[in-house]
């Protein structure tokens, strides 16, 4: 059987999106609401839309947030087997303040129950690790369960998104034995040491991962589009016009993109288009996934934007 396995936070996210400016130390009138969230899950879910078979390595507590996670999980096609039930801990929570734009202000995030999820039990799951076409990682897990998901996963592609600036350092010692990377712009900074503040920058910041052994990189530079790089191509993708409503799963549904890109075929340049369409459709929705996201959606939109890229299928 061929699948992928998603490793990482599986939470509850509660959003809110001011109507207008956001004034420290002040209510300020919006919405909120709340969505299944995690970035692992979010991928997870997201890859079982684009009709890949996907086993999620997380961990819940055992309340009613974690039923209700895992639930939906499942309920859309992911594989929730594996996923750990822990008495001592809540679900992990995500609370995100958007600004007008919907763009994040400020987040807090409790995920202690993540600390369950540890090298050892990394180690019972050898089997479906080294089985498994491709893995893709959030540093949400621990300094130890990255080391040893490297140590484990040697022969299998291993793809990481960094998450944040706090917890892009714990891969710094790993860099060489990732497949492909995806930091936005001050992950990648904190990483290399590097500026990318202009456009001529960043093809030195790519060339810097390359040299750390690092397969594929992709910076994701927001409104400036991503630019890819790997020993055989390098070059940028510009973003595909949309309206924003959320970006909060953007970066999920890119790499969810990615993974389908890479166990397509494609090239790097390629998956990065498809992936730019993947994140697209997400930013256009309040929830941090795309409930119609799917592997037609991402062709019409892509026939519609760019009619120049043609797209083989699994």
């Amino acid at each position: 059987m061929s699948y992928v396995v998603a490793i990482g936070g599986a939470n509850l996210d509660i959003s809110a999106q001011p109507r207008g400016a956001v004034l420290a130390r002040d209510s300020i009138p919006g919405t909120i609401s709340t969505n299944f969230g995690g970035v692992a899950r979010n991928i997870a879910e997201n890859l079982a839309r684009l009709n890949l078979d996907c086993c999620l390595l997380s961990a819940v507590g055992n309340d009613t947030n974690g039923l209700a996670l895992l639930q939906h999980t499942e309920g859309v096609g992911v594989n929730i087997a594996e996923v750990l039930h822990v008495a001592e801990a809540h679900t992990g929570l995500y609370v995100s303040v958007n600004d007008a734009q919907g763009d994040l202000s400020i987040a807090v995030n409790d995920m202690a129950v993540l600390e369950y999820v540890t090298a050892a039990y990394l180690s019972e799951k050898q089997a479906l690790l080294k089985q498994a076409r491709l893995i893709v990682v959030d540093t949400n897990l621990s300094q130890d369960c990255l080391t040893a998901l490297f140590e484990q996963a040697s022969q299998v592609p291993v793809f990481i998104d960094p998450v944040s600036v706090q917890k892009a350092p714990k891969i710094r010692n790993h860099l060489a034995k990732i497949h492909t990377l995806k930091p936005n712009r001050l992950e990648a900074e904190q990483l290399s040491g590097l500026s990318l503040a202009d456009d001529e920058a960043v093809p030195a910041v790519a060339t810097w991962f390359l040299q750390q052994g690092v397969a594929n990189i992709v910076l994701s530079l927001g409104e400036r589009g991503l630019y890819c790089a790997s020993q055989q191509e390098q070059g940028w993708a510009k973003p595909l016009p949309v309206k924003v409503c959320n970006t909060s799963g953007a970066g999920d549904a890119l790499m969810s993109g990615l993974v389908y890109g890479y166990l397509s075929g494609y090239s790097l340049l390629k998956a990065a288009r498809f992936a730019q369409a993947c994140a697209a459709l997400t930013v256009e929705v309040a929830q941090a996934n795309c409930l119609t996201l799917s592997l037609a959606a991402v062709i019409h939109l892509l026939s519609t934007h760019d009619p120049n890229h043609s797209l083989g299928l699994l």
